[in-house]
């Protein structure tokens, strides 16, 4: 028999009941030693290519030194963008959902690379601001921060 995933301590981000057009898929990391699962989950939209983001707990990478991190922090990495409206409006459902979902949730995480200008102001449209800046062996990064209300 499995034992039960303790969600209150940080355990993988469970796949979003109701969630309209994504597909979702659990995977092992590779950047995870322990064999630490992300969510991936890819939205196809009618034309365009797709949107696909990656999602872990924070407590469990390498953004958790980086802020002051909460057990049920979410980390959301976007692998593959599609069109900007496109991304605009499926990361916007996504996050709406994350956080009505998990109530213990206080903030989404978006790490992405410092030079990387579009997808820092696609995720400030998508609702996240800019926090800081983080340096990593594979280059500075900015953390940008959904929090509740």
């Amino acid at each position: 028999m499995d034992t039960p995933v303790d969600y209150d301590r940080g355990g993988p981000v469970p796949v979003p009941e109701g969630l309209v057009g994504w597909a979702p898929e659990q995977i092992e990391d590779p950047r995870f030693a322990d064999g630490t699962r992300v969510l991936s989950l890819t939205m196809h939209p009618r034309e365009g290519e797709a949107v696909r983001v990656a999602l872990s707990r924070a407590v469990h990478g390498r953004w958790a030194r980086s802020y002051p991190v909460g057990a049920r922090d979410i980390v959301l990495e976007v692998v593959d963008r599609g069109s900007a409206s496109d991304a605009v409006a499926a990361l916007g459902a996504l996050t709406s959902v994350l956080l009505e979902q998990d109530p213990r949730c206080r903030r989404i995480v978006a790490p992405c690379p410092l030079t990387d200008l579009s997808l820092m102001a696609l995720l400030e449209e998508a609702g996240f601001v800019f926090v800081t800046e983080v340096d990593e062996a594979d280059g500075t990064h900015g953390l940008m921060l959904l929090g509740r209300g």
